[in-house]
């Protein structure tokens, strides 16, 4: 954990841009803006600037969490990929769950320019932000 103070108060994109600088272009964020951090019942968490995740910025902000920054350095190979390919497979060929590879996906749109990602290998590691005090 590292101590949040310098980014409290700053808006999500603020906050994901200091974190991409930081870390590297290959980072992806999960943040909380002020809403979150003031505990507003239905305060997002916004990740890679354009997904929220109603309602669970007011659990970070509880939990004095601002984000979780996950850096993509490098890739891993997948450990059961024929459960992979399975899984994806379902996933393509299913109606209801279609939509989790392309936009809207689960009822979110995303931000203009946002790329979403893709499942694949599982990679990078995990810095979490949080204010101590």
């Amino acid at each position: 954990m590292i101590d949040a103070a310098d980014l409290w108060g700053l808006t999500t994109s603020k906050a994901t841009d200091l974190l991409a600088a930081r870390h590297g272009p290959k980072t992806h964020v999960a943040a909380i803006g002020p809403a979150g951090e003031n505990l507003v019942r239905f305060a997002s968490l916004v990740t890679d600037r354009g997904y929220p995740a109603a309602r669970m910025g007011a659990i970070f902000g509880a939990k004095r969490c601002k984000a979780v920054a996950i850096v993509n350095d490098d890739e891993r190979p997948i450990v059961n990929p024929d459960v992979t390919n399975d899984y994806m497979a379902r996933v393509t060929t299913n109606p209801l769950t279609r939509s989790q590879l392309e936009p809207p996906g689960f009822g979110t749109w995303p931000a203009e320019g946002v790329v979403r990602p893709r499942l694949g290998p599982s990679s990078g590691w995990l810095v979490w932000y949080s204010r101590c005090g």
